[in-house]
């Protein structure tokens, strides 16, 4: 990591633009930005989390039927939530997007998990991605794009606040 900038893009030798530096997650890919954000606010600016987990989901007997391994590996589930339980994540502006596709309980969990998981900063959304999977990424790449895109802005307009304003949870349908 390189603080609180990081280049973009480079070319040439020429940086040609920077951007505050701020892991997205996607899946299990979500408790991992999480957990880095958690470790080091000092070099975390915002987090854009894509249907992510979240540490609930290793101990709710809803979600037992998961098979919890990533690149080949068993998750060590009882220290992933311990790591977790206690997740405050400041004035960090952070955005939540929620595949549409479950259904019954495990959607309304899965919805309760992300609603809390904004919650968990000051400056937080949950955003509903309409019609997509939980890959939201390959169906909707411009509705992630902009949501990084709103993290970024809101960031270097020093606007924690910015993102909170639109409201806890919204719907965006994927264009």
């Amino acid at each position: 990591m390189c603080g609180r900038s990081c280049p973009q893009a480079q070319r040439g030798g020429a940086i040609t633009e920077t951007v505050p530096p701020g892991p997205n997650g996607w899946s299990y890919g979500g408790m991992v930005a999480q957990a880095f954000a958690s470790r080091h606010p000092d070099l975390t600016a915002g987090l854009v989390l894509e249907d992510p987990s979240v540490a609930e989901m290793f101990v709710d007997p809803a979600w037992g039927s998961i098979d919890w391994a990533e690149g080949g590996r068993t998750i060590d589930k009882d220290t992933t939530v311990a790591e977790l339980s206690d997740l405050d994540l400041g004035d960090l502006p952070v955005v939540v997007l929620s595949s549409d596709q479950l259904r019954g309980r495990l959607r309304r969990l899965s919805y309760g998990y992300h609603d809390h998981l904004a919650a968990a900063t000051t400056d937080g959304v949950h955003v509903e991605a309409l019609g997509v999977g939980h890959s939201i990424h390959a169906v909707a790449e411009e509705l992630v794009a902009a949501t990084v895109t709103a993290v970024v802005e809101s960031v270097r307009a020093g606007n924690r606040s910015s993102l909170a304003t639109a409201g806890s949870t919204t719907s965006a349908a994927a264009v």
